[in-house]
């Protein structure tokens, strides 16, 4: 059977995205997309199969250890025949549809099990070949490379991994690198474009014919729009690589390390080196609130002590709403509501801002605009302390941003003046604090000023005691949700000063930084729903 690529993979993408959007959690439309081509090429070309006989014996097999990617191979086994989309579930299960023929919550493991199915099918002298798929970074673990040895040494010469990587790759090893060193383990393979026929093609036409052969790698390059891979990537990593470069000519000593996923190697690999005396800067792919990820830079906090830089981007919109920790008053959490003084100490805590402020010694800096960020950058490198640097949503810079022009990181910057009601935000939100503080002051006759936090640690104590001597009402503006990295550090101060001001702790998704005029609307909305009680200050 042979199969039309560029068509059907055209013809797939509406069913993915309708998957994908009736089950968020089946995987993402990125994941799926960057490896479609792919799919439909080894199913209409290489994998000897049959939809209306599923348990043919002599059938090749394929394991899917991108999990994220399971709408794409589902979806293309529903038009090949196999099932109905709707039949299947959220995640490959074996068990459940047919045409699966493994299903396992860890890569590395899959990988393992199918250097296991290639063993057991040459014992049993059957023809079939067993093709695996997964993705980069999912390989960087003991327990995959164990198996890429195992198949080496096996010589499973029916036995085909493709690794789809992602560019541009920055600190992690080329395509070329990572041949290299699968065939140190005794593997042949080439490079080929993810979303290029012919070079697929040709890559797996070259697998070994015999049993006993080397097994064989096809590291796969591309994007996930589907596009042809260039030196393109987001905004925010754009401008990110840029400052790193001024930074790494500026202090020669430093290294970049990046964590493609919540991986626990990358940071235990950044914390030895900085235990070692090297100034390392950690670059996530994610927020640090994520589980494991979050764990382990809290851990590492108990030995690292300086020389350590965590950097994160914008996050997947999965990330929010991160399981909250803690146990919350009444009153005391929701976009808009009031929360008074906490007596008890216990709050909910979600979010990256909100974990790790709570690292001993560690500064926290979420910063508004590209500007401040770079020189935030360059300050956590300088000091050479254990530092969590939060890069903003969108790398444009925020409308009226140029109030931010003399702010200083690490210190808080009154921006407008105002003592009736006090805006304190951080992050990309103070630009709209800056227009619902305008707006405050047209509509309502308040004068609302705004403070920009340049650290959410550590915080600028005597300008809080200022505020709750001088301000009638205060707001607390943060990019997350629930609010409780700026939120719960403005709380958990009043609460041991013991002052009576009222405040009212706002927080917004990261995906409402492309609307920031929104953002604003959001901030005049609550904090004028609690301006009755605020008198104006007498002249």
């Amino acid at each position: 059977m042979s199969l039309k690529v560029a068509e059907w993979a055209a013809d797939l993408r509406p069913a993915i995205e309708r998957h994908i959007a009736s089950n968020p959690s089946a995987g993402t439309i990125q994941d799926s997309v960057a490896v479609l081509d792919i799919l439909v090429l080894l199913y209409g070309e290489f994998l000897d199969h049959r939809p209306v006989n599923p348990a043919w014996p002599d059938r090749d097999r394929f394991i899917l250890l991108k999990r994220s990617a399971w709408p794409a191979h589902l979806c293309l086994l529903a038009r090949l025949g196999y099932f109905s989309a709707d039949a299947a579930g959220p995640c490959p299960d074996m068990n459940a549809a047919p045409g699966i023929d493994f299903s396992t919550p860890s890569p590395a493991g899959g990988l393992a099990a199918a250097a296991g199915m290639a063993m057991a099918l040459r014992a049993d002298n059957r023809p079939s070949r067993v093709f695996a798929l997964m993705a980069a970074p999912d390989l960087f673990c003991g327990r995959a490379w164990e198996a890429v040895e195992t198949a080496g040494r096996e010589k499973l010469g029916k036995f085909c991994l493709i690794v789809e990587q992602r560019l541009p790759l920055e600190t992690r090893p080329s395509s070329a690198a990572l041949l290299e060193r699968f065939r140190a383990f005794g593997w042949d393979g080439t490079v080929a474009g993810a979303h290029a026929a012919d070079e697929l093609r040709y890559a797996f036409s070259k697998l070994p014919k015999t049993a006993s052969g080397r097994p064989f790698v096809v590291v796969a390059e591309g994007r996930a729009d589907g596009s042809a891979p260039d030196n393109a990537v987001h905004p925010v990593w754009d401008g990110f690589k840029n400052h790193m470069n001024h930074v790494a000519k500026k202090y020669p000593g430093v290294t970049l390390i990046e964590a493609p996923s919540a991986a626990s190697t990358p940071v235990e690999l950044a914390c030895g080196m900085a235990l070692a005396g090297k100034i390392v800067v950690l670059k996530l792919a994610t927020r640090a609130a994520v589980g494991r990820l979050w764990e382990d830079i809290n851990t590492a906090s108990a030995h690292v002590k300086k020389n350590l830089t965590v950097v994160s981007g914008p996050p997947p919109s999965q990330i929010e709403g991160n399981p909250v920790l803690g146990f919350p008053e009444s009153g005391a959490s929701g976009t808009g509501h009031p929360c008074p003084p906490l007596s008890s100490g216990l709050e909910p805590i979600s979010g990256d801002l909100g974990l790790l402020r709570l690292i001993p010694a560690a500064e926290v800096y979420a910063p508004a605009a590209a500007d401040e960020a770079g020189r935030a950058l360059e300050r956590c490198v300088s000091r050479q302390c254990l530092s969590y640097l939060r890069l903003p949503d969108a790398w444009a810079p925020e409308p009226l941003s140029s109030e931010l022009s003399n702010a200083v990181p690490g210190e808080w910057t009154r921006v407008r003046p105002g003592d009736d009601v006090i805006l304190l935000s951080c992050g990309e939100l103070t630009g709209p604090a800056i227009r619902a503080a305008a707006r405050l002051g047209s509509e309502c006759g308040v004068q609302a000023g705004v403070i920009h936090a340049g650290s959410i640690a550590p915080p600028d104590r005597n300008l809080l005691k200022e505020i709750a001597r001088r301000a009638r009402l205060l707001v607390t503006c943060e990019p997350a949700l629930p609010p409780s990295g700026l939120g719960g550090l403005v709380s958990e101060f009043l609460a041991s000063e013991g002052s009576a001001v009222k405040l009212i702790r706002l927080g917004m998704p990261s995906e409402d930084a492309s609307a920031p005029e929104s953002r604003a609307d959001a901030i005049w909305s609550s904090v004028r729903r609690h301006l009755q009680p605020v008198p104006r200050r007498r002249k």
